[in-house]
């Protein structure tokens, strides 16, 4: 289903729910009375009926306490001026929307005398009792949700009824009792959340009869049983979700059979046999989270094709064998965990091209033989760099406990001094040469501290090697280097650390430093560099800090610096820049800083730069304290309002026209979308986003978009310029 707000309407609306398309098209769809016709039933206020809608809402209402709701009811008005409650024409109540409101107290059975309700939302307040089986009559119910109660009982088996129902939500409360084979009727079902009861007994093979679904969520119960392989039917499913129950058996290899599916979650359960071979057809899959049950044999190298993965799961189970060299293949993998297993071989030099990892945990396995040098470029897992890594859970490593392993397995040891490491061909014979020209071009006998050419490299002060005595960090940062960075800084083919800064370094920055494919690290702030930005720094693909800071460096900043997407830290400030701001410069979505402040830079402010809105917040749960997220784009005269980007994000100032804006499937990130005819999204809001759209036409929210609990959403049209 496809969602379009129009011009003829101003829509603002917060949703901070899961929520899928169908599941709210009537809560943002006011136009009630469209094709309507001569009711038959009126549901007048203060009618003589029993069964009136207004006396069904003052049963409601004196059964929750209603004088202490957050925002009450004046019962002596009329019901469309009672908060949450919506009417059609004929004055019946054909929405309640009361989440979040203070209510305490049970369900009446009058509730289920409100005929033309369409959408019921009473998340997150205290109701206590039973869920009412008279629901099962509310046939144009499209929305249930009762999530985030006390409510006790079992699911009433009518529910299986509601034919036009496409949202059910009872997560939270304290259900028990079987989930109703019924509920395989609903065939417009998009949602079905019965996630933290108590809820006992299999799960219906029926609910493989739910075309429609799109998130599956029973996790956090007391389920026993198989997984049924009927599930493997629901091809529309994106998330599946069981995990914290007692389920046993082996996992359905029908599983694979879920083209859509983002995630698979089956953690905390008993679950044993083998890891179906079949989830590597799962080309979509973000997230497999296979933990803590007893499964075995080995990992199939089939996982190796999900090239969307972004974690990978498997802890405290009983797999073997070794670890498939087919998981190097996961370009995009944030998180692998294979510890607490019983996992042998040698570990996969493969695996040194996961350079997105945040955390690998291989500890408590018996794997063996050598760490192989590939692994060097993981190093930055080791540290605690806040320019790389956050400390804490943030960056992670460990291979300890691998008693077969040099040193049981110590990464940090083969960091440092490549202990452990695998003997190789790989040689670096050229790295002393092309630090001698570095010696020789910058004045090296007058630095505050020189190198002994006639001593090994290691005894040269700022270098580091691996165990291949290749060149991985040069660090001479204040220490006087007068001259020019010469060509042959390209030949450390092994260098992930560069910073040459405060020192008085003329001439150009070498192109030739777009060839160092391993740095992570660059940093020749506060010298005399003039010339532009080589475009070739683009090339960087591992780059998490570039530094160009107080030189003099003109002309406009490269395009390709908008390839840089594991960058963190990007400071341009104080040179001579000139030219307008890339727009490409807004695929950099990992940055925690920018400064592009004191340049010449002119023009407009890409409207694309939404997407780096979150550096304006101090919202702790994305960027920590500040000063660690920051934007400045401050002291360009010939930029708008002189380069004010909190303006920009707060109110659009000095944005580059827009017509439209298309947001695809993925990420939307903290910001204000506008265009001046319309936004189109099929992407996914996450958890504690704020993000607005603006159009002066229509927004379209396609089949992928999607608002996750906690974001916070907001659409309007306007005339938005």
């Amino acid at each position: 289903m496809k969602i379009t707000l129009q011009k003829k309407y101003l829509f603002l609306f917060f949703l901070i729910a899961i929520l899928s398309i169908p599941s709210y098209a009537a809560f943002i769809d006011d136009d009630c009375t469209s094709n309507h016709e001569t009711p038959s039933i009126v549901c007048d206020d203060f009618t003589t009926s029993s069964t009136g809608d207004s006396l069904a809402l003052v049963a409601f209402y004196n059964a929750t306490d209603g004088a202490n709701w957050t925002t009450t009811w004046d019962l002596l008005q009329p019901m469309d001026t009672w908060f949450g409650v919506n009417l059609d024409a004929s004055r019946c109540v054909t929405n309640l929307y009361l989440s979040s409101n203070n209510l305490n107290g049970y369900l009446p059975t009058e509730l289920s005398n409100l005929s033309k309700l369409i959408n019921i939302n009473l998340r997150s307040n205290n109701l206590t009792g039973s869920i009412l089986p008279e629901f099962g009559n509310l046939i144009n119910l499209r929305n249930l949700s009762l999530s985030s109660n006390d409510l006790t009982g079992s699911i009433p088996p009518e529910l299986g009824n509601l034919s036009n129902l496409t949202s059910l939500s009872l997560a939270g409360n304290g259900l028990n009792g079987n989930i109703p084979p019924e509920l395989g009727n609903l065939g417009n079902l998009n949602y079905l959340s019965l996630f933290s009861n108590d809820l006992t007994g299999s799960i219906p093979p029926e609910l493989g009869n739910l075309s429609n679904l799109i998130d599956l969520s029973l996790g956090s119960n007391k389920l026993t049983g198989n997984i049924p392989p009927e599930l493997g039917d629901l091809s529309n499913l994106s998330f599946l979700a069981l995990p914290g129950n007692a389920l046993t058996g082996s996992i359905p290899p029908e599983l694979g059979n879920l083209s859509n599916l983002i995630d698979l979650s089956l953690f905390f359960n008993g679950l044993s046999g083998s890891i179906p071979a079949e989830l590597g057809n799962l080309m979509n899959l973000t997230n497999l989270h296979l933990s803590f049950n007893n499964l075995s044999g080995s990992i199939p190298p089939e996982l190796g094709n999900l090239t969307n993965l972004e974690f990978l799961l498997l802890r405290f189970n009983n797999l073997s064998g070794s670890i498939p060299s087919e998981l190097g293949n996961l370009s995009n993998l944030y998180i692998l965990e294979l510890d607490e297993n019983n996992l042998t071989g040698s570990i996969p030099p493969e695996l040194g091209n996961l350079i997105n990892l945040q955390r690998i945990n291989l500890e408590y396995n018996n794997l063996s033989g050598c760490i192989p040098l590939e692994l060097n470029s993981l190093c930055y897992l080791a540290t605690v760099d806040l320019n790389t890594c956050f400390p804490g859970p943030s960056c992670q490593y460990d291979f300890s406990n691998n008693p077969n392993l040099p040193n049981g397995g110590d990464f940090l040891n083969f960091c440092n001094n490549g202990t452990g490491a695998c003997s190789g061909s790989t040689t670096c014979t050229g790295d002393s040469l092309a630090l001698v020209a570095l010696y020789n071009s910058t004045a090296g006998s007058s630095w505050t501290t020189t190198w002994n050419l006639s001593q090994a490299m290691d005894n040269w002060s700022g270098v580091t090697l691996n165990a291949n005595r290749c060149v991985t960090s040069l660090d001479l940062r204040s220490n006087n280097l007068n001259g020019t960075i010469p060509t042959a800084i390209g030949d450390l083919s092994m260098l992930t650390y560069l910073n040459l800064s405060i020192n008085n370094l003329s001439a150009s920055i070498p192109v030739e430093i777009g060839d160092l494919i391993n740095l992570t690290y660059l940093d020749l702030s506060y010298n005399n560099l003039n010339g532009s930005i080589p475009s070739e720094l683009g090339d960087l693909s591992n780059l998490t800090l570039l530094w160009l800071n107080d030189n003099n460096l003109i002309d406009p900043i490269p395009n390709e610096l908008g390839n840089l997407d594991m960058l963190t830290n990007l400071s341009l400030r104080s040179n001579s820049l000139s030219g307008s701001i890339p727009a490409e410069l807004s695929n950099l979505t990992s940055l925690l800083r920018i400064d592009l402040s004191s340049n010449n830079l002119s023009g407009c402010i890409p409207i694309e730069l939404n997407s780096l809105c979150y550096l304006t917040t101090t919202n702790f749960g994305l960027c920590g304290p500040v000063p660690l997220c920051q934007a400045n784009f401050s002291n360009n005269p010939s930029l708008p309002n002189g380069g004010d980007f909190l303006d920009f994000c707060a109110n659009g100032s000095g944005e580059c026209a827009c017509l439209q804006v298309h947001l695809v499937p993925g990420t939307i990130p903290t910001g204000i979308y506008k265009a001046d005819i319309s936004v189109i999204s099929d992407g996914t809001i996450n958890n504690g986003t704020n993000v607005n759209f603006k159009a002066g036409q229509e927004i379209e929210l396609n089949n992928g978009f999607e608002v996750i609990l906690g974001a916070v959403f907001c659409a309007e049209i306007e005339a938005c310029f």
